[in-house]
């Protein structure tokens, strides 16, 4: 039961964690996203 309970809250921490202290890799990654759909638009006009 305990090690159950410390591995849920660290995968929480974790989370929030990378929420709170990485919000520029979330934007970025969210742009590179949109880039490469972009990117994949266009070249199938080419």
């Amino acid at each position: 039961m305990g090690c159950e309970n410390m591995d849920k809250r660290k995968k929480v921490s974790k989370r929030n964690y990378f929420r709170i202290k990485h919000p520029l890799s979330f934007i970025f990654s969210a742009l590179f996203m949109i880039m490469e759909k972009l990117y994949f638009f266009l070249f199938q006009f080419i």
